[in-house]
């Protein structure tokens, strides 16, 4: 009789435990308009192996900009440019790096220039339109 209460405990746990997998995967497969390419920078965060996969990727959803960074690791300097004068800059630390979001509403529309910057010189740079 416990054995079997233990066991279906078990099962419950495992089901619950796979829909909320499944659940957070489909929460985190949300679409975004456009991905920023980077540039053939470089940004390593003092790590000593060379990774293909930059840690930090940047996507604009209509004037939104939103930079995410998987290691938590270090401060980014987010710099922003357009060919009208445009400019943006703030730093971030790295306890609040893991997703930075920025309002572009104010922007005229164009292109930009987005750069990427830690404090270990490590830098990405790339493209992207607001329409």
């Amino acid at each position: 009789m416990r054995q079997q209460r233990f066991f279906q405990r078990a099962i419950s746990f495992l089901v619950v435990g796979v829909l909320s997998v499944f659940c957070a995967l489909s929460l985190s497969a949300k679409v975004m308009d456009d991905d920023i390419d980077f540039e053939k920078d470089e940004w390593v965060e003092g790590k000593k192996s060379i990774s293909v996969v930059f840690p930090i990727t940047a996507t604009i959803d209509g004037s939104l900009l939103t930079i995410q960074c998987t290691t938590g690791r270090s401060d980014i300097t987010v710099s922003i440019t357009g060919n009208d004068g445009f400019s943006y800059e703030e730093t971030y630390p790295a306890s609040d790096a893991h997703l930075i979001t920025i309002d572009l509403a104010s922007a005229p529309k164009g292109s930009y220039n987005l750069g990427l910057s830690n404090q270990w010189g490590d830098r990405l740079t790339g493209q992207f339109e607001i329409k």
